[in-house]
């Protein structure tokens, strides 16, 4: 694991502002040997790597470094710039199944914008290496620690489709907290494009509450990346469940600020029912309008 760490970060661009590196350990507890802040340079991220020391424990949990990194590691103070549209690539080793659920974790880091790719080796169990990955293609599966070197080019490769994904012009309409998975690069928008017009249609029914601050952070997330402005981009936001209602629309806001300002004063409503055949219906004929801005 130590020369397949250091083989990888030497084909990486360290210096500057450019790719940043962090390192967790865990088995039965998480534990960072370093942030991703900590180093800027090359020389000083494989001096970190060198130095490492294997902690050892009891059991494997899996779902709780999952949990640990997305609240720990992919965060701004600890020198994330995802809210800059920096890829976040989180390159999983482990060598046996998890002792407690990873799915979950695997979700709700996917869901925070985070492209997750499993590398399994020994006892490890390609249907939990699948679930974990970002897609299932991006799940590796190997023998033995030694052939490790064999799959470097092919991680390289899977970070290079991750940095490169790119999302459509507007109109655009992004669904339920759910389908933050597959958009997790949609906050990279192309800056050239003149103008578009942005409405998020977000789940308020009761099965989303737990995970309505997740949503909060990836639309303003989004918004930060926009070139908002009266004749440039705009942002609408809907809530529903049962039925739908306007946040505000494409013409409440005309500055970055404001909007930001509305994501983060949101508050889930709840309800039964999750109806989102009429809300589509109702962003169709209420928001995307002359009349609300369009």
């Amino acid at each position: 694991m130590h020369q397949f760490m250091y083989n990888l970060v030497e084909d990486l661009s360290v210096e500057g502002a450019k790719d940043h590196i962090a390192v967790v350990q865990y088995s039965n507890e998480p534990e960072v040997d370093f942030y991703l802040n900590a180093h800027t340079a090359k020389d000083d991220v494989l001096r970190a790597i060198q130095g490492l020391r294997h902690k050892g424990g009891r059991p494997l949990n899996t779902g709780a470094a999952l949990n640990f990194v997305k609240d720990t590691v992919f965060t701004s103070s600890a020198g994330s710039k995802h809210l800059h549209g920096a890829a976040q690539v989180l390159i999983l080793l482990l060598a046996g199944r998890s002792a407690d659920d990873a799915s979950l974790p695997a979700s709700s880091v996917k869901h925070r914008g985070v492209v997750p790719l499993a590398i399994g080796v020994k006892n490890a169990e390609i249907g939990e290496l699948q679930a974990i990955s970002f897609d299932p293609s991006y799940a590796l599966f190997i023998p033995n620690f030694g052939d490790l070197s064999t799959i470097k080019e092919q991680i390289l490769s899977s970070m290079a489709q991750v940095t490169g994904l790119r999302r459509p012009e507007s109109p655009t309409v992004l669904g339920t907290y759910g389908d933050m998975t597959s958009d997790i690069e949609v906050r990279a928008v192309e800056q050239e494009v003149t103008k578009r017009d942005v409405v998020f249609l977000l789940d308020d029914s009761d099965d989303s509450r737990d995970d309505f601050p997740q949503v909060q952070q990836f639309v303003e997330s989004f918004v930060e990346n926009l070139n908002v402005g009266s004749s440039k981009d705009r942002v609408a936001v809907v809530q529903y469940s049962n039925e739908p209602t306007s946040t505000f629309d494409l013409n409440s806001y005309s500055t970055k600020e404001e909007i930001v300002s509305a994501i983060r004063g949101m508050l889930h409503k709840g309800g039964r029912e999750r109806n989102t055949g009429a809300a589509l219906h109702f962003v169709k004929d209420f928001v995307f309008t002359p009349a609300a801005g369009r």
